[in-house]
């Protein structure tokens, strides 16, 4: 008669796949306990939202997940969308991906998207050096808004798209020439007019200036200027001016600006809206602070667009 054997399994040995339930956690003849489903999330129209960081960089949606782009159909679709970074200042995006990801034959495409259409870009991914695509979006009307900005990345069959938007507001270096006075009234009877000319523009705080008359004509030098990287978002206005003559000088004009500022308050002329604009000549009309007679202003403004190709 054969004898019987016993199979003991003792703490810290290893049991026969059979002698657990399939999917159970029990011992022999234990129920099963039921394994709960793995939620993943997915990149849906609710995680196409931007998802803005420091320093102009912006993490594509599903990036941020504890673990990224979980719907990704290889592993190395997953590991280049999780590496991706993009930067954005003014009308420039730069989108990088890292060498060595070892991720073998890879397509990267880019998709730029404006309300006039759309552009594609694409690249071999290139493990030595990694890859940069760089593009400057139109300046449009030149005031903030959201543009498309799409990866599809591709290996063999398997394509991932990744869509979302991206905040494209346009920078620019607002130049200013000399404010330029011109007396339209005779504001004495025996002389020109002595204007005293205070004034703010973006750049410049309150600044009162005695100008130099040549006839009927005095430029202001310190009016003149350039401000940088300035966008729409900051609601600047290009211009407050006011004047007064200066037959009796008032006991107030040797101090500082700041003491005579609140003399012109009430009498500066504000300009419009500093962006959106264009290069042109602004000109004004603006009676003294006594309404005693009337001059003419003028000055030149140029924009120059700000682009970034190195960010």
């Amino acid at each position: 008669m054969a004898a019987s054997m016993a199979l003991v399994v003792g703490v810290g040995a290893a049991a026969p796949a059979a002698a657990l339930p399939p999917g159970g956690t029990g011992g022999p003849g234990e129920p099963a306990e039921p394994v709960e489903p793995v939620e993943r999330p997915v990149v849906t129209e609710e995680t196409k939202r931007l998802l803005v960081g420091t320093g102009g960089i912006v993490a594509p949606p599903g990036q941020l997940y504890d673990e990224p782009f979980p719907d990704a159909p290889t592993a190395g679709i997953r590991k280049v969308a999780a590496s991706l970074q993009v930067k954005i200042k003014s009308v420039s995006t730069l989108v990088t991906v890292p060498a060595g990801l070892n991720v073998g034959a890879t397509k990267i495409s880019v998709r730029y998207s404006t309300p006039a259409g759309s552009q594609w870009v694409e690249q071999d991914y290139v493990n030595g050096t990694g890859n940069r695509f760089l593009h400057h979006y139109p300046a449009g009307d030149g005031v903030k808004r959201a543009n498309g900005l799409g990866i599809r990345i591709q290996q063999g069959a398997d394509v991932y798209f990744i869509p979302w938007e991206i905040p494209v507001e346009p920078l620019y270096d607002v130049t200013y020439g000399p404010l330029r006075f011109h007396e339209l009234d005779f504001c004495d009877l025996v002389s020109t007019a002595d204007p005293i000319i205070g004034f703010r523009r973006p750049g410049i705080g309150f600044t009162v200036v005695e100008a130099d008359m040549d006839g009927s004509t005095a430029d202001v030098p310190e009016f003149a200027g350039t401000v940088t990287e300035v966008g729409s978002s900051r609601g600047l206005i290009t211009h407050e001016v006011g004047w007064l003559e200066n037959d009796d000088p008032p006991w107030w004009l040797p101090l500082g600006n700041d003491f005579r500022e609140p003399f012109f308050l009430d009498v500066l002329a504000k300009g419009p809206a500093l962006l959106p604009g264009t290069s042109r000549r602004v000109t004004f009309q603006k009676t003294s602070q006594d309404e005693e007679c009337t001059a003419f202003f003028a000055y030149d403004i140029t924009y120059k667009l700000r682009t970034y190709p190195y960010l």
